[in-house]
Order: C-alpha cells, then sequence, then structure tokens
C-alpha cells in the first residue's frame, strides 16, 4: 500500500463488495457507542482507547495518520506505537467481521472506508443538510440515544477531548435544525410538545422556541403549562424583543387563535440563508398563521 488515496482508492477497486454476505453492520455513535451485526450488539475492545480510536477514525471521515494517532491517544514514551497496533488489530476484526474491509492500514496511517455499513452520524449529517420533510426528520431524531459516543471521556488527553466535545456541539446544531423541521409536521399539537420542549432544553436562550412551545401547549388544551412556561421565559428572557415574541405567543395560546394549519415542506434554499431561530419562527407561521383580527390584548397576561 502506498499512502491515503492508495489506501481508499485500493478498496474501492478491489471488488470487496462482492464479498459481502447477508449481514448488516451498524455503527451507533449518537449516545454510548455501539457496533451491531444483524442488529445484534457486538462485543467491543475493553480499551476505552480502543474505543474512542474507532469513533475517531469514522467521525473524521479521512485518513489519519499513525504519528497523529498516538500523539491523539497514547502520549506516552512506552512505545505508543505497540498500543496503536494492538487496537487497530482488535478494530479490524470488529468492522471487517464480514469480509468487507473497511478498516484499511498500511505503515504511516489508518483509514476507514464506509462501505456496507449504517452510521447513524452520517445519517444524521446529511438529513440536517438536505431537504427533508417533517416524518424524515422525525425519524432521525429518534435516532439520538444521547450525546456523541456518550461517556467515553478521556480527560488526560486533551486533544482528543476537545475533538469530542466539537463534535458533541456539533450533533447538537443538527439535532436543533432536525427539531425545527419536524415542528413543521401538519401532526396535531398535542404529539408536537415534546419536540417543542426538546428544543427548548437545547436552545434555552431562543426565544422563538419558547414561543413555539407556548403555543403548542395552548393548541393541545394545555393552558396552565402554557402559562406557566409564559412566565418562565418572560424570566429568563429579558429583552424587550424577546418580551414582544413570548408575549405574542401567549396571546395566541390564550385567545385560541390556532388555525389549521397549512401542508408544510421544507425550503432547502431559504434553509440555506436562515439560522435557526428563523427557521423556528418560520415552524411557527406555518402551523400559527395569522389570524384574523382579534379583541385587543387586556392589560393582564
Amino acid at each position: 500500500m502506498h499512502g491515503l488515496r492508495g489506501l481508499g482508492g485500493a478498496y474501492e477497486s478491489s471488488g470487496a463488495e462482492t464479498k459481502v454476505q447477508n449481514s448488516r453492520i451498524e455503527v451507533r455513535l449518537l449516545g454510548r457507542i455501539e457496533v451491531r451485526l444483524d442488529d445484534t450488539p457486538v462485543s467491543l475492545p475493553p480499551s476505552r482507547k480502543a474505543r474512542a480510536l474507532l469513533a475517531y477514525l469514522i467521525a473524521t471521515e479521512r485518513g489519519q495518520r499513525r504519528e497523529h494517532l498516538c500523539e491523539l491517544l497514547w502520549d506516552v514514551p512506552d512505545n505508543p506505537r505497540a498500543l496503536l497496533r494492538w487496537s487497530l488489530s482488535h478494530l479490524r476484526k470488529l468492522v471487517n467481521a464480514d469480509g468487507v474491509e473497511r478498516l484499511r492500514t498500511d505503515r504511516n496511517q489508518a483509514v476507514f472506508v464506509p462501505m456496507q455499513v449504517e452510521v447513524d452520524l452520517f445519517a444524521v449529517r446529511r438529513g440536517a443538510s438536505e431537504a427533508i420533510d417533517p416524518r424524515e426528520a422525525s425519524a432521525l431524531i429518534d435516532r439520538f440515544r444521547g450525546d456523541f459516543i456518550e461517556g467515553l471521556d478521556l480527560p488526560d488527553h486533551l486533544a482528543f477531548s476537545s475533538w469530542r466535545a466539537a463534535i458533541r456541539d456539533e450533533c447538537r446544531t443538527h439535532l436543533c435544525t432536525l427539531l425545527a423541521r419536524a415542528l413543521e409536521s401538519d401532526d396535531a399539537a398535542e404529539s408536537l410538545v415534546g419536540y417543542s420542549r426538546r428544543l427548548v432544553e437545547l436552545r434555552p436562550c431562543d426565544a422563538s422556541a419558547h414561543a413555539m412551545l407556548i403555543r403548542l401547549l395552548g393548541a393541545a388544551g394545555r393552558m396552565a403549562e402554557a402559562e406557566e412556561r409564559f412566565s418562565a421565559a418572560r424570566r429568563l428572557l429579558s429583552s424587550s424583543a424577546n418580551d414582544s415574541i413570548i408575549t405574542e405567543a401567549w396571546r395566541f395560546a390564550r385567545d385560541g387563535a390556532e388555525s389549521t394549519p397549512p401542508q408544510v415542506t421544507w425550503d432547502a434554499s431559504r434553509a440555506e440563508s436562515i439560522g435557526l431561530c428563523d427557521r423556528t419562527t418560520s415552524a411557527i407561521h406555518h402551523r400559527f398563521p395569522s389570524p384574523a383580527p382579534r379583541r385587543k390584548y387586556g392589560k393582564s397576561v
């Protein structure tokens, strides 16, 4: 073998696809790391660093030099390359178990080639950047079992910890995007409250997220909860602009102003040019179009 391009290229041209049996391999990184063969969990190496190595090679989606991997996870004077070789040999048996050579190595580097394998992180990355409908977004939301490689902490390895935190934040951003899209659904308000609560938990300082939850609670007839959320949001978000957004949501909830929502499709071209806050606001306006003139809002809220 001869370099990163050679590793990937050799695999693609080797005809290894013909080795694939009827087995199905799935790697789950959103939550505690799991590898499943035909939907049955496979035992992972006991070494936390070996599991961290697997996650890193998959999530980075590119080949890595051995020197870099040693510095990342085995920054010790006592033969780190031997420790890396041990981990790679165990991981190779794990992810190449069905005859497809996904983990390829040479003397200088290692690369994970995602052939005939399902990775939840990849599906979420694609879905968050494509024009998917609310039901597809809901299916991707269900794949989040927790944070990225949850529980796989290596506090003595700052570079790995920093990388893991960055991917965790990326995944949370993708989840927020998917939640905002799911909230464009024309399903009953009650069925969307859970998504809306989750978005508020992830974006507690986003007035539009609070506004959506207040409106959905009102539409679902849960007025006591809507009022409680309104009061909590006003305490948390004190600016006049935020207060206007939240107060308008409470007016809709209190006055029962929900109209029958139209069928919503996600505008991918617009999605690329607006922020998540505007996506949530867009979902609000799709589901809760401005009603005909209503009675004037009184002094008490």
